[in-house]
Formats: structure tokens, sequence, C-alpha cells
């Protein structure tokens, strides 16, 4: 079976640039609609992505010159089935009087975490970065991006960080 993200990648997905060796890392495009269809009591559908592609409920959040906290993560921190304003960074946010970014996705592990955090959430010199881990399917996929990198033998590259940070929406 072919989960959401791959079958959606090419209408809904964006190629995000590695340093790391590791494999292609996917994160939705900016403004984007997307209904997973959950049916559960109480799921939120549809989602819509921020100018960023983030699960956020201010389209505009990340525009200011500062961010105080940036959530990275999977599905416990991308808004899974909640209402961007129901996360736990928006709650974080409310509670704490900072500002908050989320930039979780779903279905990747920490070192696409990393990535993400690199190439969108440095630029906005956070005082705290929280790095939400879920043991299961996190460290599982530690394993599997260690194990692209040996079976392709590579690592670190160097990349151009302003033509990330320019546009992000064109990176493809």
């Amino acid at each position: 079976e072919i989960g959401f993200w791959e079958s959606a990648r090419k209408k809904i997905l964006r190629k995000i640039p590695r340093d790391d060796g590791g494999p292609e890392l996917f994160i939705p495009i900016p403004r984007v609609t997307i209904n997973k269809g959950f049916k559960d009591i109480g799921a939120v559908n549809p989602q819509r992505t921020d100018d960023f592609g983030f699960c956020n409920d201010s389209p505009g959040a990340f525009h200011g010159d500062k961010v105080e906290v940036i959530a990275i993560g999977d599905s416990y921190t991308w808004c899974l089935a909640v209402a961007p304003e129901n996360t736990w960074v928006a709650e974080l946010g409310r509670l704490t009087g900072l500002s908050t970014y989320n930039m979780g996705i779903e279905g990747i592990g920490l070192y696409e975490q990393l990535q993400i955090l690199k190439w969108f959430g440095l630029q906005k010199t956070p005082q705290f970065v929280i790095m939400n881990v879920y043991e299961g399917n996190d460290l599982r996929d530690a394993l599997k991006y260690w194990a692209h990198r040996e079976s392709k033998n590579v690592g670190p590259k160097k990349i151009d960080s302003a033509k990330v940070l320019e546009s992000p929406s064109a990176i493809k």
C-alpha cells in the first residue's frame, strides 16, 4: 500500500535540500490544503499549510523578525487531526506568552527534523528549540538515515543556504 505522502508527493510536496547525506526530504508546499480523511470523532480535516508549508494557525507567523520558540518533530508536533491552533506548540505559546512556530512534519525522523531547523528555523534566531522525539518511529528513522548514508557511501555536502531561504516554495 502506498502511503499518503508518497502518493501525494508530486502534488503537494516539495523537495528540501540536504547537506547531511540523508535520503530525499519532502515537506508540504506553502498554502496547500491537505485532507487525510480522518473519521475519528473530533478529528479535524482538512489542514492548510502556512506560507512556508508548515502547520500554524497564523499564516504570516513566520514573517516577523524573530520567533522565540521553534518546535520540530513529527506527527505529534504537526497538526495531525487537530486544528493548528490546538497543537501543543500553539498551546505552549498561549501558556508562556512567547512567540512559537511549529515546524513539525509528520513521517520524518530526527535527522530530517534537524535539516528543517537548519534551513528554515535558525534564521529566526530562536531562544529555544524544542524537538519532540517519539522513541518508536523516530529511532527507526534514524537507523534508516544511517543505512542510506552507508549504502550510498555519502557524507555531508555544502549547499548554498541563501537559495533555500530566498524562496522556499521554489525548491524542487
